[in-house]
């Protein structure tokens, strides 16, 4: 609005996580340079395979699209790849909906020592993902209809994309619940073996 063009919205964008910042110090006022009393190796074990995982995660979703270049397919083509892509990863927002809830319930449960629990509640929400199979199912069957609605007719070349795509998609929210239980049952390295 001050006519900065990129630079104010670098500016407006770094003011606004600085007042965020002077906020959240204002209401929790957490101390600075107090001894922690959690260890930090501890922190590490966890954080560096699951940041190791994730950067794999965010490779894994690029490369697909760089192969096919690489390929030799037309831009169009990739183009029409990457609206199916997106289409399809409207079921990865399942597991990140209900995975904090999962990972810190399986986490209390794992250190209450109660091993049933922890099976029967990783054992439903397996199942939770794989009662959502027969949607994909529908979404493969329907791709062409639901490309039209979604994007439009122009973009009709993108139904095939999308009817192999939505299963890669709900093999990924396989995936994601088995980081949760990786995570809780206290193997983050097993994350990245997976």
């Amino acid at each position: 609005a001050c006519g900065l063009s990129l630079t104010g919205a670098v500016l407006g964008s770094l003011g606004a996580s600085f007042a965020e910042w002077c906020v959240s110090r204002f209401f929790i006022r957490p101390s600075l340079f107090a001894a922690r009393a959690f260890p930090l190796r501890k922190l590490w074990v966890y954080a560096g395979p699951l940041s190791l995982t994730a950067l794999s995660f965010g490779l894994y979703g690029k490369m697909d699209v760089l192969l096919l270049k690489s390929l030799g397919v037309t831009t169009a083509q990739v183009g029409f790849y990457g609206a199916a892509q997106n289409i399809a990863s409207v079921p990865s927002l399942f597991p990140v909906a209900f995975s904090g809830v999962l990972l810190s319930s399986l986490s209390r449960w794992w250190r209450l020592g109660d091993l049933a629990h922890v099976q029967s509640l990783g054992r439903d929400a397996l199942r939770a993902v794989l009662i959502l199979l027969p949607i994909a199912a529908i979404t493969a069957g329907a791709s062409e209809e639901i490309v039209t609605f979604a994007l439009g007719a122009a973009f009709l070349p993108a139904a095939p994309f999308l009817a192999v795509l939505i299963f890669g998609a709900f093999a990924m929210m396989l995936v994601s619940v088995g980081l949760i239980l990786f995570t809780a049952s206290g193997n983050p390295r097993w994350s990245v073996l997976l």
